[in-house]
């Protein structure tokens, strides 16, 4: 809602990670005018996702893996909202699928989402890999909502540092936290929702950070 108020209006929308689509549907109310590309590789997610892309309109499902390169086939763990391709501890008990990646630029090619200027990736560790098989994506996007962990959760995935460092040197620089996450026994916090904006981006626009900018002085 804060980057809407502050101006951005993005035209395309992709929601890398859409679970159930309760981020798609918030930004249907966020963005009225956006399309929205859901990507979700949970088969049983499929039939829900759809018919929301109905409800919502101007919503497309692509149920697919995205990661850095194509035609990987991967094993998935299934655990709800924690589902991921990295291991995590209780993975072990998990329930399986074997999943064949795509990359998100492969995905967008020649659709209207070809260039969104808004892209969400919630996907539990994986977050870099798809950024990786998204370059090309991720030049035309003024902001970027991902998760990112200060403890390794997720078995041989990025901590926090390293997703800031990432996203600098493509460019963006951190602009909000949106959520934090804290573990259950302890309360430290242990993962958070960044945002991140294309350094340039009227986000960063000195009049809203400075009374005496806003004012004109």
């Amino acid at each position: 809602r804060n980057l809407a108020r502050l101006g951005c209006r993005p035209g395309a929308v992709a929601d890398v990670g859409a679970l159930s689509g309760t981020w798609a549907s918030m930004c249907r109310r966020v963005f009225p005018g956006a399309e929205i590309l859901m990507c979700e590789p949970q088969p049983a997610m499929a039939d829900r996702l759809r018919s929301l892309a109905v409800q919502l309109g101007r919503v497309e499902l692509a149920p697919v893996l995205l990661s850095d390169e194509a035609g990987r086939s991967v094993e998935f763990y299934l655990s709800k909202t924690g589902s991921s391709m990295y291991a995590f501890d209780g993975s072990e008990g998990a329930d399986r699928v074997t999943l064949t990646t795509a990359t998100l630029d492969g995905t967008v090619a020649g659709t209207a989402f070809e260039r969104p200027a808004l892209l969400k990736l919630d996907v539990q560790g994986a977050e870099l890999d798809v950024l990786l098989g998204g370059a090309a994506t991720l030049t035309a996007a003024e902001a970027v909502v991902l998760e990112a962990s200060i403890v390794e959760e997720y078995k041989g995935s990025p901590l926090i540092h390293e997703v800031i460092a990432f996203m600098a040197e493509r460019g963006f620089h951190l602009y909000d936290v949106c959520t934090v996450w804290r573990n259950t026994p302890s309360e430290a916090m242990n993962q958070a929702d960044l945002i991140f904006a294309r350094a340039g981006s009227g986000l960063f626009d000195p009049r809203h950070y400075s009374k005496q900018a806003a004012q004109g002085r």
